[in-house]
């Protein structure tokens, strides 16, 4: 029999392998054992929907996790912004920037990365470059995929020289 801890990696492995599927299949039965559901589960669960494009399932089993008071990480908003990114749902994938922006959970590459790549695919550079320097004063460290996607935003609105 299964513990958490199985479970969990049984799950992470699912979404690295891109199986949605087989991931929810796994995380009911989780559930139907009665074993405790944690941030990683849910992050590998959502990574996993976010993989399948799975923006809708993703969304659900964020509500259940706040619902069940599980605490949220940085791991599990950015798949989340970034399934509903994927999904062309990026006002939704904003609202979720906006309120970790609010919380307690902070900031960091993923997220930001997650959030700049939301603001691109809206067509809001000027958004994109405002939230990243935000963040930057905060002292968080941008990478490569930032800058690619900061580059990207301002050239899909003609604004190569910001991309400067």
């Amino acid at each position: 029999e299964l513990n958490a801890i199985a479970y969990n990696a049984v799950i992470s492995a699912c979404w690295k392998g891109s199986k949605w599927e087989k991931a929810w299949s796994f995380f009911r039965a989780m559930e139907q054992s009665e074993l405790e559901t944690n941030a990683t589960t849910y992050s590998a669960m959502i990574g996993a929907f976010h993989k399948g494009v799975e923006w809708d399932k993703a969304l659900y089993e964020f509500s259940r996790m706040t619902h069940s008071q599980v605490e949220c990480n940085m791991i599990t908003c950015s798949a989340l912004i970034n399934a509903c990114t994927k999904a062309g749902e990026w006002e939704k994938a904003l609202q979720i920037v906006h309120a970790v922006a609010q919380s307690n959970v902070e900031h960091n590459v993923l997220s930001l990365n997650a959030a700049v790549i939301a603001y691109t695919k809206g067509g809001q550079w000027e958004r994109a470059l405002q939230f990243c320097s935000v963040l930057m004063q905060k002292k968080l460290e941008p990478n490569t995929r930032t800058f690619t996607a900061l580059i990207s935003a301002c050239d899909k609105q003609d604004e190569w020289e910001n991309a400067l």
